[in-house]
């Protein structure tokens, strides 16, 4: 990102510029009274060093590299060390790439679709919008709807006056909680614990070191509840904010966690890749396969390293032999097991199947610990593709229904996109309920179809709609519970408290003697995304640079 900027918009609809993104950021924390963090927060989001500035050419051209996973992490590593010349092999379980990305199409040709992975991505993620510039993607502003709530059978209501006279009457709040909910702002307290930490602390909620300060270790064991019961909540009256704040799923999580996400500004100003986010790991994908992309367009091609991608490849075991890595791996479809040496292996695929891989003892205790701690929670999204004039018939009637609504019932959350095409009359709606974490056990049991009828009841309550009226309105429908992905097993990483200071580190350290090293959105701060992904998986090639080019001093 470029530290300098002439323009005066931020609102930028499509496709902001570097300058443009600078000049956002650096408005949004004058506003929040940080100014003080706009260097460090483009340093801790830019990519890595270049990697050509590690490692030559020559050094590489006779280098093995094993990339297990074809996630975006594993993409990453590929696509930086194929500049250096490497011989690189990827091994994907699965039959497709982009992991935990997922774009499902209700219509492709009008553009229908949906995300189960990562829906949008604001201006800090400097990393991931290096990787859209360089591959000439291209993007757009998302909405930005309001929120409406319908709590314990009442709303959905907007505004706080109705919020407080008909919600919060079904709780039984004492009066220092109703105080508090009608005159304080939480969210305002949370960021009062950020701007409690000195720059340099605030630093400590990306950095991934050995050591952290006392204050940072102090607040890495309060989890997200603590905070609220240090305001004087009861527990009646956490519940009711947590609602109304739509954190409840991360209560028992780590108040770092939050804090990350404010400190990088993830909940405002955000983008979409055009087409689906699906289109950033196949362009990617696509990169590797052809020299003359224009991913690759400064470079010569002549000494751009070969790449190699295995589909129905699952790694079982990965084994120190010597001065090289011995991989073993079966073919899914034909069930034939082989082994190959490597130089390097980047393991960049989630906890849960690492802990499949058989490593014999070849890793340390510490690492097999960490990988096992790892707090690894999934999340349950259920898209539903309507009729037309849906939306039409129903704000008629109530047009502050309009906006993405929190609930108290097992869909916990509802938001909505409208669609409108020259294709066909009207307007469609896509609306998806989702839960994450231990919420997403509510539903996430239930086959897909009776998973479906139970959301369209609860959508006919809360809307107070006839029993029915949905029925002959959906379209088509579309669920995914991350558990049950496999190979995947899971959706993203929340820290406990105190997982961040006792494992990101030992998560990040390499083993067999520097010839191993893991990648993906655990090995990073920025869990659950594509920031996270792609940044870790740069991190990991140039690790792997570093050891070449100390081979070859």
């Amino acid at each position: 990102m470029e530290s300098k900027s002439n323009s005066n918009n931020m609102h930028i609809e499509s496709n902001p510029s570097d300058n443009d993104r600078y000049y956002i950021l650096k408005k949004e924390l004058m506003n929040q009274g940080r100014i003080e963090d706009l260097d460090s927060l483009i340093e801790l989001m830019n990519p890595p060093k270049n990697i050509k500035e590690i490692c030559k050419n020559k050094l590489s051209g006779n280098i093995k590299v094993a990339i297990v996973g074809a996630g975006e992490a594993g993409l990453a590593a590929a696509s930086e060390l194929k500049k250096i010349g490497c011989n690189i092999t990827i091994f994907e379980a699965s039959k497709r790439v982009g992991g935990r990305v997922y774009t499902y199409y209700f219509d492709r040709l009008n553009k229908s679709y949906c995300e189960f992975g990562e829906k949008a991505f604001p201006i800090s993620h400097n990393t991931t919008w290096h990787y859209i510039n360089s591959l000439n993607l291209q993007t757009s502003k998302c909405k930005e709807y309001s929120s409406l709530y319908y709590l314990r059978d009442e709303g959905p209501y907007k505004k706080r006056k109705d919020i407080v006279s008909n919600i919060y009457t079904k709780y039984l709040l004492n009066n220092k909680d109703i105080n508090l909910l009608k005159h304080k702002d939480l969210n305002k307290v949370i960021r009062k614990y950020l701007n409690s930490m000195t720059k340099e602390e605030r630093r400590e909620l990306l950095e991934i070191k050995e050591s952290y300060s006392n204050k940072f270790l102090t607040m890495d064991e309060l989890s997200y509840k603590e905070i609220y019961k240090k305001q004087g909540l009861s527990e009646e009256g956490i519940s009711l904010l947590s609602l109304l704040n739509n954190d409840r799923e991360y209560l028992g999580y780590a108040l770092t966690e939050k804090l990350n996400k404010y400190y990088t500004l993830d909940e405002i100003n955000q983008y979409e890749i055009n087409g689906g986010m699906i289109n950033l790991p196949l362009a990617l994908y696509e990169a590797l396969l052809n020299d003359d992309n224009i991913f690759y367009k400064n470079l010569e091609k002549d000494n751009l390293g070969i790449v190699n991608v295995r589909f129905s490849a699952l790694v079982e075991g990965i084994y120190n032999n010597k001065d090289k890595v011995r991989v073993k791996y079966k073919n899914i479809e034909s069930n034939n097991e082989m082994e190959e040496l490597f130089d390097f292996v980047i393991v960049a695929i989630p906890p849960i199947s690492i802990r499949k891989i058989d490593f014999n003892k070849s890793i340390s205790y510490e690492k097999i610990r960490a990988i096992n701690e790892i707090n690894f929670e999934t999340k349950d999204d259920i898209y539903l593709y309507f009729k037309e004039n849906l939306w039409d018939s129903l704000f008629k009637v109530r047009k502050d229904y309009k906006g993405n609504i929190v609930t108290d019932l097992p869909l916990d959350f509802i938001s909505y996109k409208e669609e409108k095409n020259i294709n066909y009359k009207g307007t469609r709606v896509l609306l998806s309920a989702s839960s994450t974490a231990k919420l997403s056990r509510n539903i996430g049991s239930m086959n897909d179809d009776y998973k479906v009828m139970e959301i369209l009841k609860y959508l006919e309550r809360i809307y107070k709609l006839d029993n029915g009226y949905l029925d002959n309105k959906l379209l088509d429908y579309k669920t995914l519970n991350w558990r049950d992905i496999q190979f995947i097993y899971g959706y993203e990483t929340i820290n406990r408290p105190c997982d961040k200071t006792l494992y990101s580190y030992i998560i990040s350290k390499a083993e067999m003697n520097n010839k191993l090293f893991l990648a993906g959105e655990y090995t990073s701060s920025k869990h659950g995304t594509q920031q996270g992904e792609l940044q870790s998986g740069m991190i990991a090639a140039n690790k792997v640079a570093e050891e070449i080019n100390k081979k070859n001093i």
